[in-house]
């Protein structure tokens, strides 16, 4: 992603508010990615290799 000036104080915050949004978004998503193999691991051991083919 290029990086884009802002014009004006207003656009920042939109920006940063966008931009806080998307970080947010990837925290759920390796907090979910976290739980899967955990739950993985409780099933199927801490053998990646063993784990059935999703």
């Amino acid at each position: 992603m290029a990086e884009q000036k802002a014009q004006s104080l207003d656009e920042l915050l939109k920006q940063i508010d966008d931009f806080e949004q998307t970080i947010q978004g990837l925290a759920k998503n390796v907090a979910a990615l976290k739980s899967k193999l955990l739950e993985n691991k409780a099933k199927y051991g801490a053998d990646i290799a063993a784990w059935p083919k999703e």
